[in-house]
């Protein structure tokens, strides 16, 4: 069940202290590792500053935020899987400022290995003609109510509004009340190269509304 008076609005900058958290429970060991260099305290202050800043994959700018009764319940990072490159390489000026020398090339070396374990590069995030889900969370006093599905019929609006043919985004394979929710939604997962992938990919077609 959907919560009453449930609303969805673009997020703003002030919006970070909630987001960050929720950005980094959708990333797990690969955020922590990556983003956090180990440290989930840091990942969050890091995911917070990216938040702020204009422009990138993690941004206000592309970010949506549910509320419930006044309440910030859930949140959605989408965007046009066309703008993916360009809103990934909006986080470099980002993470020469999050992090020293030092660390900028820890984060170098971490990510090669992450991304190769992973098996990201096997394929695009997502097809150019998807709107790309690329991070949606519930706070844990919503979940259950029906927040992620509003979201995700809301991205179904986006798309639509964006003349986009269908829907796109990663799931940890492991992360199974997840699954179930994008399968009972129309999500369908594609076929994987690897032997036990830690990402699925999937899709779900959009069927154009009647102009009737």
């Amino acid at each position: 069940m959907i919560p009453s008076g449930l609303v969805i609005r673009p997020a703003n900058p002030e919006d970070a202290d909630f987001a960050a958290p929720l950005l980094a429970s959708t990333m797990g060991v690969f955020g922590r590792e990556l983003f956090g260099l180990g440290s989930e305290e840091r990942l969050i202050r890091v995911l917070r500053y990216f938040f702020t800043s204009p422009a990138n994959r993690m941004s206000y700018t592309v970010s949506y935020i549910a509320e419930a009764a006044g309440q910030r319940a859930g949140l959605l990072v989408a965007f046009p899987a066309r703008e993916l490159l360009r809103l990934s390489l909006g986080l470099r000026r980002p993470i020469f400022r999050a992090y020293s020398f030092q660390e900028g090339r820890r984060f170098i070396r971490n990510g090669l290995r992450l991304l190769f374990q992973m098996g990201f590069g096997l394929r695009p995030e997502a097809p150019r003609d998807s709107l790309y889900i690329a991070h949606l969370a519930t706070h844990e006093a919503y979940r259950r109510q029906g927040v992620a599905t509003a979201l995700i019929e809301f991205a179904e609006a986006l798309a639509q509004a964006a003349r986009l043919s269908r829907l796109a985004l990663i799931v940890a394979t492991d992360n199974l009340t997840a699954r179930r929710l994008y399968e009972r939604l129309g999500f369908t997962a594609l076929p994987t190269p690897q032997r036990h992938p830690y990402y699925l990919h999937m899709l779900k077609p959009l069927v154009e509304r009647s102009t009737l």
